[in-house]
């Protein structure tokens, strides 16, 4: 789930300014800010922090709040001739053709919702085409300007199409380009080799991570990157089925004790059930009483009859509760306030939460180790005495075994070479022999130029 900050409440970091071609950099007052652009004289820097958004002074003085947005804002660029500010918001969909667009006037004035959907837009220099992106196109919004000074939108038409993500369009001055980034991503399915000590590609080295091998041993379920669709196969990686399809975005898969279910997160905000055999998901929570909250699932409890998971908003803590599958009914986990995950053991002895263990039969809380810095994603080893941990920072990666419940760690194996991939990179797997899957990033980016045409 977004306890992983992919889409909880954002960074703000110091704003900074550098003159071109060379220098210097600069602070830019003691704003932070998500988002920041400079207006079309270069006389104002408008800028996000949470929900609203403000216009300063290039020095960072003057600081003008112009108005709050229903959700957070991104991308937020003026129009060509300074009138205008249009952005993105984020809305309860992870997927960015759900976002919103809003514009309002340079003032703050007239906020209003655009009826367009996507993110991260820019106008043509003469401001008669405004180019977006969705989850991995680009698209061009022609618009026109009335005798009265007003702005006539016409319909917006799919410029890219195919296999590469592309995104950031930046039209050329002249109007003749377009450039883009091209985005090939993919990841490696890796598992680690205790023989040769060496990372070695499973189930073909497939595109997927995610995954967790079923209570009997003879299955896996994985979500497939970057279009995040769950299959289940045979550990040889034979009898593949496609269990969720777009525009489910399926993450954290979890089998039944019995191994029958798969419950998984629609990430961001809701939770569904599948057959192991496949058929039609169900949501096992109403999203009409979760509107702003993300959701996130953490363990099928030892009877089967019961979900530990996570639920938190920015405006309300994180806690771990339970959600009873035959009355519906969601309680909070005591103690779990505050904590962003709820990993139980195999054996429903143990509950490990964000440097806490607990204790279930004796219902006490006790520190556990983790990492100070990184990531730091866990799974339970087989025989539920120990924790595999994934820990590090950038080219500083390494899986450990934590002893429960004394916290001994022992490295497993340490990633010199490469990086970690896919929508969660520190997210780890084992197989039956607790031999830990790895997703390694095999992406990759190229800027692309395409000539426009104009009819």
């Amino acid at each position: 789930m977004d306890h992983r900050q992919k889409t909880g409440t954002p960074l703000r970091r110091e704003l900074w300014a550098m003159s071109l071609p060379t220098g210097p950099l600069r602070r830019v007052g003691n704003i932070l800010a998500l988002d920041a652009s400079w207006s079309p004289d270069g006389n104002h820097v408008v800028f996000v922090n949470g929900k609203d958004i403000f216009v300063a002074n290039p020095d960072g003085t003057e600081i003008r709040k112009l108005a709050t947005a229903p959700n957070i804002p991104y991308w937020v660029r003026f129009s060509p001739d300074g009138t205008r500010l249009r952005f993105t918001v984020f809305s309860n969909s992870g997927r960015p053709e759900d976002w919103d667009f809003m514009e309002m006037a340079a003032d703050g004035s007239g906020l209003h919702h655009l009826p367009i959907h996507g993110c991260c837009g820019k106008w043509s220099a003469d401001g008669k085409y405004y180019f977006y992106q969705t989850s991995r196109d680009i698209w061009v919004l022609p618009e026109r300007r009335t005798f009265l000074g007003r702005a006539e939108l016409g319909a917006p038409a799919q410029l890219t199409t195919g296999p590469i993500t592309f995104g950031a369009a930046t039209p050329s001055t002249d109007g003749k380009h377009l450039f883009v980034i091209g985005d090939e991503r993919r990841i490696e399915l890796v598992r680690h080799d205790r023989k040769s000590k060496q990372l070695v590609p499973f189930l073909g080295g497939i595109s997927a991570g995610e995954l967790e091998v079923s209570p009997d041993g003879q299955w896996v379920v994985y979500s497939t990157y970057p279009d995040f669709n769950l299959w289940r196969s045979k550990l040889d990686g034979s009898e593949r089925l496609q269990l969720t399809f777009a525009p489910i975005n399926a993450h954290e898969p979890r089998w039944s004790p019995d191994g029958k279910l798969i419950v998984f997160t629609d990430v961001p905000r809701r939770l569904f059930i599948v057959s192991a055999d496949g058929g039609r998901p169900q949501q096992v929570m109403p999203k009409s009483e979760l509107p702003d909250t993300e959701v996130g699932v953490g363990s099928w409890m030892p009877d089967g009859n019961s979900i530990l998971f996570v639920m938190g908003s920015e405006q309300n803590r994180y806690a771990v509760y339970q959600l009873n599958l035959k009355t519906q009914e969601v309680s909070k986990f005591p103690g779990g306030e505050g904590l962003g995950g709820g990993l139980l053991s195999r054996d429903g002895h143990y509950i490990l939460l964000a440097g806490k263990l607990y204790d279930v039969q004796a219902r006490q809380w006790s520190d556990f180790p983790e990492a100070a810095h990184g990531i730091a994603e866990s799974v339970w080893s087989h025989d539920n005495k120990s924790v595999y941990q994934c820990r590090g920072n950038g080219d500083q990666l390494e899986v450990v075994r934590i002893s429960v419940p004394d916290g001994k760690v022992e490295r497993v194996l340490e990633l010199k070479e490469g990086s970690l991939g896919g929508y969660w990179p520190g997210v780890i797997g084992l197989l039956p022999d607790d031999s830990p899957l790895l997703m390694l990033n095999k992406s990759k980016q190229e800027i692309y130029r395409f000539d426009l045409q104009y009819r």
